[in-house]
C-alpha cells in the first residue's frame, strides 16, 4: 500500500493464522460488509437490496461469535457507507477474510426469469478459492441455478491482502426471490450458507498447514 504520511509504498508479509480444523473460524476476524448504500438494486414491491442484506449480516455476526471468530461489520445502522471505507475498517481490524453480502439485479431487456441465480465474485486471484467455498455452500442451500464464481473489479476488495468474496445469493428483482429475503429464517439461511462457505475454505487452510508440518 502507498503511505501518504511517509509518502513510501509499504509492503506487509502476513503468516497464515493458526486455524484448528474442528474450529475453523475459531480467533480469526471475519469482516462482514452488508452490501449498500449507495446504489443498489431495488425489488418489484419496492424492498431495497441495503436494506435486505443488512439483517443477513447481522445473523451472520452473531454466526460467527458462536463459532468463536471475531466478526467485524462495515456498516451497524441502514444509513449508507463509502466503498472505501468499509475496505480501511477491515484492514484497520486486521481482518483473516471479507465477506460482502448483496442481492443481484439484472439491466433493463433482460428476462430475469430465464437468466436469475446465484453467484459469487471475487478480484485478486488469492481470494478465489474461498469464492468458490461460498459459492458451493450458497448453491447447497438456496438450490438456484449455479451463475458460477467470476472476477470483477470490485472497489470493496481492491485494497484487500485478506481474502475477499462478494455474494450475490439471489435476484431482489424476481419476485419470489425478494419476499423469501423478507423472511426471517431465509435471512438465516443465506447467513448460515455464508459461514459454512467460511468454514471450508478456512478448514481446508488448516489442513494444509498440517500436511506442511513435518
Amino acid at each position: 500500500m502507498w503511505d501518504d504520511a511517509r509518502r513510501a509504498f509499504v509492503l506487509r508479509v502476513r503468516r497464515l493464522p493458526a486455524i484448528d480444523a474442528a474450529h475453523p473460524l475459531r480467533g480469526l476476524t471475519i469482516a462482514v460488509d452488508p452490501g449498500h448504500p449507495p446504489a443498489g438494486s431495488t425489488g418489484p414491491t419496492g424492498l431495497y437490496e441495503g436494506d435486505a442484506v443488512f439483517p443477513v449480516g447481522l445473523k451472520l455476526v452473531e454466526l460467527l461469535r458462536e463459532r468463536g471468530a471475531n466478526p467485524v461489520i462495515t456498516r451497524t445502522s441502514l444509513a449508507a457507507v463509502g466503498l472505501a471505507e468499509r475496505g480501511v475498517q477491515s484492514r484497520r481490524a486486521n481482518a483473516h477474510a471479507f465477506i460482502s453480502i448483496h442481492l443481484n439485479a439484472l439491466p433493463d431487456g433482460v428476462n430475469p426469469f430465464t437468466t436469475n441465480g446465484t453467484s459469487t465474485l471475487f478480484y485478486h486471484n488469492a481470494s478465489e478459492p474461498l469464492a468458490r467455498d461460498v459459492q458451493r455452500a450458497l448453491q447447497v442451500r438456496f438450490g438456484l441455478r449455479d451463475l458460477g464464481v467470476h472476477y470483477q473489479n470490485l472497489a470493496v476488495a481492491r485494497p484487500s491482502w485478506y481474502p475477499s468474496a462478494l455474494a450475490e445469493g439471489l435476484f431482489v428483482i424476481v419476485p419470489e426471490q425478494e419476499a423469501a429475503m423478507r423472511d426471517e429464517g431465509f435471512q438465516l439461511k443465506y447467513a448460515e450458507a455464508l459461514l459454512e462457505g467460511l468454514e471450508q475454505y478456512f478448514r481446508r487452510l488448516a489442513m494444509s498447514q498440517r500436511e506442511r508440518t513435518p
